[in-house]
């Protein structure tokens, strides 16, 4: 599982979808997070693994709104089955 987290738009945006999707053909889920108005939705989507991997925020401080979809998403891909998602102090623990 990777995460990826993004305030812009690649340089390169070819080889960031083709290295994607190399990542996908290989097993890894894709979780993007794109940040501020400068990300371009369609290259955020195209690294995404589904549409339920991708998401979309205004600044950093918006990252707290989804810190625990996040850990969900990853706790998904692997975690004991019997989890707890802790948040405390903008901190998130997986027990």
């Amino acid at each position: 599982m990777t995460v990826v987290i993004t305030d812009g738009q690649s340089k390169y945006p070819s080889i960031t979808k083709f290295q994607a999707d190399r990542a996908k053909e290989e097993g890894v889920t894709m979780i993007v997070i794109g940040i501020g108005n400068y990300t371009d939705h369609d290259e955020l989507h195209n690294m995404a693994t589904s549409d339920n991997f991708l998401y979309e925020v205004n600044d950093y401080d918006d990252l707290l709104s989804i810190d625990l979809d996040i850990a969900r998403q990853i706790c998904k891909g692997g975690c004991a089955t019997n989890i707890t998602i802790e948040k405390k102090n903008n901190t998130i623990r997986i027990l």
